[in-house]
């Protein structure tokens, strides 16, 4: 684990400056918490989402939860080449033109309502444009686990204009909630309140 933080840091130019240790009973538990400076111009938020926005993705969904749920070394490693997307961050920082904005961990379907209720809009998804990958596409014929499956750390992000990347995967529209092709999404994934 400390080699892989370790390398993820080296990667971004990052380093590791310390951490914390404690004893409990069940699970591990990790947290990490990172610093630094502001990049571009604003700080995005997911209530600056706005009604007549296009919905986008920095990536594809799905291969986390996969790697999980399918008890093989294929899927395991096919998990383990996540990334952080920096990169896809830095040029839409540079661009300037993100409207709302947050991660995809706990799941697409889950996280489009936490935009939608902070935001005060209808985020309308459409599945034929929700990214996945080869790997998940020779595993699923459909979209439950890539929406639902969360750790996949790509960015969903609004914008009124077309962005320099990303996959356009939606609109947002006046009203409240999240719709996959016109029918309500349930807010399924992870609920880290959820008992």
């Amino acid at each position: 684990m400390t080699q892989g933080f370790a390398a993820v840091a080296t990667a971004h130019g990052a380093q590791v400056m310390g951490g914390n240790l404690s004893q409990a009973q069940g699970p591990a538990v990790i947290a990490v918490t990172v610093g630094g400076p502001l990049a571009g111009k604003r700080r995005w938020h997911r209530a600056d989402a706005m009604a007549g926005h296009g919905i986008y993705l920095t990536g594809p969904l799905g291969d986390a939860a996969l790697g999980y749920l399918d008890d093989d070394a294929e899927a395991r490693q096919v998990r383990h080449q996540w990334r952080p997307h920096l990169r896809e961050a830095a040029v839409l920082a540079d661009w300037g033109g993100v409207g709302g904005a947050m991660d995809v961990s706990d799941g697409l379907a889950i996280d489009a309502h936490r935009m939608a209720a902070a935001a005060g809009i209808a985020l309308h998804l459409d599945s034929a444009c929700i990214p996945t990958s080869a790997h998940y596409r020779a595993r699923r014929s459909d979209l439950q686990v890539a929406l639902t499956g969360g750790e996949d750390y790509v960015l969903l992000f609004t914008a009124a204009d077309r962005p320099p990347i990303g996959t356009r995967v939606g609109i947002c529209r006046p009203g409240a909630g999240v719709y996959l092709d016109d029918v309500p999404l349930a807010p399924a994934g992870w609920d880290h309140f959820d008992s």
